[in-house]
């Protein structure tokens, strides 16, 4: 039986962690013996991670903490893993492993980096790392020269990390996430409850930190307002940004047509019953959500950024607009809300898009 470890700092409301607990529920556990071991206690897919799974942890949750205790524990956590890691691998990695994977930048592929015994190591790239940086340019190509295999999930994340580091190149390959179509299509008959989807509805999905720019969409839709058109704006998600953008909403007088709702953990019935499904980031890897409207078959507005451009073959299944351009994103949902027949068919698109992610 081949024996795997998966390093991951969280389980956090974020694409690639749904990918991951999707992940393990596809493996074949009469063939893997798999181990997780979560930098961090914390996250809402803690429970739904496969129970065939042996879980460790090394810290708690220190967003539970208050005050003061919450950001000592934070730059103590940041020395340990930037500074100590090697004592880390080899107090929790002791095992001998015949893979063990780091699913995603960072401190996780840190790790994975530093595994002395001899097995494969793999580590994940979900992002594009010219614009992301969670740890120096240094440290990542040291983790990128020790490792065996880089896995990307899309074609321009790649050319990212090549451009970045091109000796290494030989090692990167690209595999899309693993997107479940029928569960995503079943979750999103439920009925919802809590929202009206009785006026036009444009939604957005994702965590409320800055590289989503959920400021972008909010002020975009403050055009289509002062244009008088009659449509709302939900946005699903939690974040650090989310006192910026409810007082945001406040100030461009929007508290009745834009909803932030938070996390759910079934979002897919509330991306069905949308018109328009909107990306504003300034830059992605292979956004999951994104994935998941496609299947839903929704017309979509995305910026064109890593990963949505990719996705929506550079405009041919979907509208990509310049990031960071509220006018710009305001214009391009407008030419799909005053025109049935054209968002019709980007939401025909979609479904024949959908069609490339095969497990």
């Amino acid at each position: 039986m081949k024996k795997i470890l998966i390093v991951q700092e969280t389980l956090v409301g974020g694409g690639a962690e749904r990918v991951l607990v999707d992940t393990l529920n596809k493996f074949d556990y009469s063939k893997y013996d798999v181990e997780l071991l979560l930098l961090r206690k914390q996250g809402i897919y803690l429970n739904s991670i496969n129970k065939n799974v042996k879980v460790r942890y090394i810290f708690g949750d220190f967003d539970s903490k208050k005050g003061l205790n919450r950001i000592i524990s934070w730059k103590i956590y940041n020395l340990i893993c930037r500074f100590f890691s090697n004592i880390l691998v080899n107090k929790y990695m002791k095992d001998n492993y015949d893979v063990v994977i780091g699913f995603l930048e960072g401190f996780s592929s840190l790790l994975v980096s530093q595994y002395k015994k001899n097995s494969k190591k793999i580590v994940w790239v979900h992002n594009d790392l010219k614009k992301l940086k969670t740890i120096t340019n240094d440290i990542d190509k040291d983790i990128y020269n020790k490792v065996d295999e880089i896995v990307c999930v899309s074609q321009d994340s790649k050319k990212s990390l090549m451009e970045l580091y091109p000796e290494i190149t030989n090692k990167i390959n690209v595999i899309y996430n693993i997107i479940d179509k029928e569960s995503i299509k079943l979750k999103s008959e439920e009925k919802v409850t809590d929202i009206n989807f009785d006026k036009f509805t444009l939604i957005g999905v994702g965590r409320l930190n800055i590289q989503k720019r959920f400021d972008v969409m909010i002020k975009a839709f403050k055009i289509l307002k002062n244009e008088n058109i009659n449509a709302q704006l939900i946005i699903l998600g939690e974040g650090p940004e989310e006192k910026e953008l409810r007082n945001l909403i406040d100030k461009l007088e929007l508290v009745n047509d834009v909803r932030i709702i938070g996390f759910k953990s079934n979002p897919y019935k509330y991306i069905k019953k949308a018109d328009i499904f909107v990306m504003s980031s300034d830059f992605e890897g292979l956004p999951v959500v994104l994935c998941e409207s496609l299947v839903l078959g929704k017309a979509i507005v995305a910026t064109n950024c890593t990963g949505p451009a990719e996705l929506l073959d550079y405009g041919k299944y979907g509208v990509l607009c310049d990031c960071d351009n509220p006018e710009a994103l305001a214009n391009s949902i407008k030419s799909l809300i005053e025109d049935d027949d054209k968002r019709h068919g980007y939401s025909l698109k979609s479904l024949e898009r959908s069609k490339i992610f095969d497990e």
